[in-house]
């Protein structure tokens, strides 16, 4: 039976809509917003506890990211410029800056290592700075024909990155040598549904799972303007052509296959799936279920939990993706009390396709979660000044 969540509170902290949050897996949680900072929040006590302005604090943040290995390090963008910010140094930390970019930074991505650092633009660039260095590595353009959204890299492919755009276009990218691997063009799938005409297909935002289990470390997701999730297999084989011919004919048209195949969609998650009414603005894996669970918010005001394996069909991979999850790892709880609540009352049986929805009330910006495999805290940014918290079992 599909559940819904229950409101805890909400974290106060900045003066404007929350733009992004993310969290530590533990017990923080940092966030951008319209009015110029960061702020970050201990969720055990359910308040700020720093307020830190980005630049001049007068552009709004619109993505954080902490650093892989340092829990200190701190990356935000402000207007077309990039901060790397120091948390213990206070307001007007940023101890460094890059302003590489031509036009407005819209997402940022740290790799795993910690080593580099990509930029998405308004120009439809992605930035890619080297972090030992502070130099730009590579400029990875000529592929988005208009605003870049989103940029995330790939663990387990360490000179990958993968970056989503306006254009409707999801790019896989070799960051060494700045070429397009892969170009996958969104909207066939998106027919009118009895005569009503959905919104364009544009990728508002993209993520890949951290998680060692595989064959999870094969996906991406997108969540598009046009109320559809996507989940990708990056890694599924190519539809070219097969045949061997070495001239260089026929190697340009077997590049061009590869680069605009369609096939690696493993499901769409949309309306006729019990999903969004309007635009999803945001996506992201929940870390304690290693890459099988989404959270998805949009314009609807809906929160959504998927457990995105049962859309698979089997036409559609050679993967198993419902008998290849991973057993769950036992985690300990969110840091939140969760007051009369086990875990063992959070399992279930079965698996329905959307595990949880809540309707939250406002148009969501963003959601991320914290806790074990069987109880969530799930927290959502949306146009307000307040983060909302949520339990999820």
């Amino acid at each position: 039976m599909m559940s819904g969540g229950q409101l805890l509170g909400r974290l106060a902290g900045h003066r404007d809509a929350v733009l992004t949050c993310i969290a530590d897996g533990r017990h923080q949680i940092l966030s951008g917003s319209e009015d110029g900072t960061v702020c970050s929040f201990d969720v055990r006590a359910q308040q700020v506890v720093q307020r830190l302005r980005v630049g001049s604090g007068e552009e709004a943040v619109p993505s954080v990211r902490l650093h892989a290995t340092d829990e200190h390090r701190v990356f935000a963008c402000a207007g077309s410029v990039a901060y790397e910010v120091d948390l213990r140094k206070g307001d007007g930390a940023a101890v460094q800056q890059w302003d590489y970019n031509s036009e407005e930074v819209n997402q940022l991505a740290v790799n795993a290592r910690g080593t580099f650092l990509a930029a998405a633009d308004d120009a439809g660039e992605v930035k890619v700075i080297d972090l030992r260095t502070g130099k730009l590595h590579k400029t990875l353009r000529h592929v988005h024909d208009n605003i870049c959204s989103t940029v995330a890299f790939r663990p387990h492919r360490p000179w990958e990155v993968v970056s989503g755009g306006l254009d409707s276009k999801l790019v896989q990218w070799d960051f060494g040598s700045g070429k397009a691997k892969r170009i996958w063009r969104s909207g066939g799938e998106a027919a009118s549904l009895d005569g009503q005409i959905f919104n364009p297909p544009l990728v508002h935002s993209m993520a890949v799972p951290a998680t060692d289990a595989r064959p999870f470390t094969r996906l991406a997701v997108a969540a598009r303007g046009d109320g559809n999730i996507v989940v990708y297999d990056l890694d599924a084989e190519c539809s070219s052509d097969s045949s061997s011919s070495k001239s260089k004919r026929g190697m340009q048209r077997q590049r061009h296959a590869e680069q605009h195949q369609t096939q690696p969609r493993l499901c769409i998650l949309g309306r006729e799936q019990g999903g969004h009414q309007a635009a999803v603005n945001h996506v992201s894996f929940v870390e304690a279920s290693q890459g099988r669970q989404l959270l998805s918010g949009g314009n609807d005001k809906q929160v959504l939990l998927w457990n995105w394996p049962a859309a698979v069909s089997p036409e559609r991979s050679t993967v198993d993706w419902q008998a290849g999850q991973p057993e769950a790892k036992e985690a300990e709880p969110p840091a939140i009390a969760l007051a009369g609540l086990s875990l063992e009352e959070g399992q279930a049986t079965d698996k329905p396709l959307l595990a949880c929805r809540i309707s939250h009330g406002r148009k969501v910006n963003c959601v991320t979660s914290v806790g074990s495999s069987f109880v969530q805290t799930v927290f959502v940014a949306d146009v307000s000044k307040k983060i909302a918290m949520y339990i999820v079992h």
